[in-house]
């Protein structure tokens, strides 16, 4: 039987026992719950009464709801700076990708399944090759790019620079997983500068893919876990035990690590720490997942691997 619809008013008696609210007919309370989605919004609630418990604060058995819109709002800022790096990666990826691809195969042996390892999950019953062939064809049939459809109209092969344009990064970041070429991903792996190891790199990349989706749909990352573990680079490993708890954090190093090498300047790193500034509390759910401790902010000069580069040009001056 499907659950009945809540009315504010009921929503508002929940955040009341969660001891948020006390006047149930506060007009900003309503206003918030009509814009934005109690299911959306319930975990900010829960997880920030259980970071008052923790703390044995006296407050806690009535909370100004304020202090909850803020980590909200945070959470939403954190989001959209992500997506920004995010961007520089992906695109730079899938370059680089196109880039390494063509020393080592021809421009359309992408749709080729001689070129890819034959990964097979037996659990699943799921051959990761044939599927994601079958992804790489779906995604050029839908494609309405004009290029593709010029292609299409004339029966022209389309190559791996158009069609790597038109698919989820996802799907590009399988193609790169998959290759039977080594010295092809160790090329690329090598590229970014962050580690020497393309296994390291293909985590990486997929944690990032994970921590994109979760940014692209709004979901929230504070007091969050991914359901992928980054892996411990010559830049991160520094922070492993810091930041055992949250794997939002780890991937968030990683992407910070990149964008400096890609950009080669801190704007991203710095971006990022600002936000991250700005209330402890927020910062303890984004860090450790769990408030089991306050964690440091991370500066620039305690920052794992620093700015490598930054140190390189000195040298050099």
């Amino acid at each position: 039987m499907a659950e009945k619809m809540q009315s504010i008013e009921n929503l508002i008696g929940r955040l009341k026992d969660l001891g948020f609210v006390n006047n149930k007919y506060d007009i900003n309370v309503i206003q918030f719950l009509i814009d934005n989605n109690y299911y959306r919004v319930k975990e900010y609630f829960k997880y920030y009464k259980q970071y008052m418990i923790n703390a044995n604060s006296q407050s806690s058995k009535s909370i100004d709801y304020s202090n909850v819109l803020k980590i909200y709002d945070l959470d939403s800022q954190l989001r959209n700076c992500l997506l920004y790096g995010i961007e520089i990666f992906e695109i730079t990826f899938r370059s680089r990708l196109i880039y390494y691809f063509l020393q080592n195969y021809s421009p359309y042996d992408y749709q080729n399944k001689k070129i890819y390892i034959d990964k097979y999950n037996t659990n699943k019953n799921l051959n990761y090759t044939d599927e994601l062939l079958k992804n790489i064809n779906k995604w050029i049939s839908l494609s309405k790019d004009p290029n593709v459809l010029y292609c299409k109209k004339y029966k022209l092969k389309i190559p791996i620079w158009m069609a790597v344009e038109i698919m989820p990064f996802d799907t590009v970041s399988k193609i790169f997983r998959l290759l039977n070429s080594f010295d092809c991903k160790k090329d690329i792996t090598m590229s970014f500068n962050i580690t020497t190891h393309y296994e390291d790199f293909e985590k990486m990349v997929r944690s990032i893919v994970v921590l994109r989706n979760t940014c692209a749909h709004h979901e929230r990352l504070w007091c969050k876990n991914l359901h992928i573990t980054p892996p411990i680079t010559l830049q991160s490993k520094n922070v492993k035990n810091s930041y055992k708890n949250s794997n939002v954090i780890k991937t968030i190093i990683l992407l910070s690590d990149a964008i400096s090498e890609i950009k080669q300047n801190e704007f991203f790193f710095r971006s990022i720490n600002n936000i991250l500034k700005k209330n402890k509390i927020f910062t303890g759910g984004i860090y450790n997942n769990g408030f089991k401790k306050d964690p440091p902010i991370v500066s620039l000069n305690q920052r794992p691997g620093g700015f490598l580069l930054k140190t390189v040009y000195q040298k050099i001056l």
